[in-house]
């Protein structure tokens, strides 16, 4: 799940928290208003009640505002090692292949036509960018410190692709 796709989330549940919260104030105040004819301990069990919910959506929010957090410093650091590959290796890694695409001097009828990376593709080019950086350190266009930084950066980012394509392939097996 992408950290944008978690926030909506995190703001669902907000939002049903402020409702709630929302709700049950308005309905102390009735009562304390004589504007409705329920009794003390129906209330009392109604507010109870309300207050446990708050209670769940709060952890709810608290999870979903972690989640976010971290999702978004994996999403930076593989953009950081995305243009890190990119400023080494001339290359730039992307989960997607594009198979065709309509260029057209009107923009809105230009399209591209992209299909998910196998997993298999997705190791092939590591495999191809790990080979290029043992040739640079060969050659001595890049010290072994730049090599390391860039495989740390590679499999950061692989990882990710990986990850992503395996997290939609079971969301799309749940449907």
């Amino acid at each position: 799940m992408t950290s944008n796709e978690i926030y909506k989330n995190y703001l669902v549940a907000y939002k049903e928290r402020v409702e709630l919260e929302n709700k049950i104030e308005e309905l102390i105040e009735k009562w304390k208003n004589g504007q409705t004819i329920i009794s003390s301990e129906m209330i009392q069990d109604v507010v109870d009640k309300g207050y446990q919910r708050l209670d769940e959506l709060r952890k709810t929010e608290e999870k979903l505002h972690t989640e976010y957090q971290m999702q978004e410093q994996k999403e930076k650091t593989k953009n950081f090692a995305d243009e890190n590959i990119r400023y080494h290796l001339g290359t730039s890694p992307t989960g997607y292949e594009i198979t065709s695409g309509v260029l057209s001097s009107d923009a809105s009828k230009s399209h591209l036509t992209a299909v998910k990376k196998s997993p298999e593709q997705l190791e092939q080019e590591k495999t191809v960018l790990l080979s290029s950086i043992k040739a640079k350190v060969q050659s001595g266009e890049i010290t072994l410190y730049q090599a390391s930084k860039l495989v740390s950066d590679i499999n950061s980012s692989y990882s990710f692709y990986v990850q992503d394509n395996e997290e939609k392939g079971q969301h799309s097996m749940r449907r």
